[in-house]
């Protein structure tokens, strides 16, 4: 449905981000790579509850621009 990049705290940029349609609504999709048996693995990882409020913040600026 769309690609987010976002900066967090003023110095990192996450590049990368998708909002997906899946099978119970709208989800954020980490950066991801494509490993040589076709999965594909995150190079984002997150610690405690900051994932959901980085999904939560992308999936409300999404529904702005909609």
């Amino acid at each position: 449905k769309a690609y987010a990049d976002v900066q967090v705290a003023g110095e990192v940029i996450i590049k990368g981000l998708r909002v997906i349609t899946g099978e119970s609504g709208l989800f954020v999709g980490m950066p991801a790579n494509k490993g040589k048996d076709g999965k594909y693995y995150d190079i984002v990882f997150f610690q405690g509850d900051s994932k959901k409020i980085l999904e939560d913040a992308v999936l409300t600026a999404y529904d702005k621009a909609s």
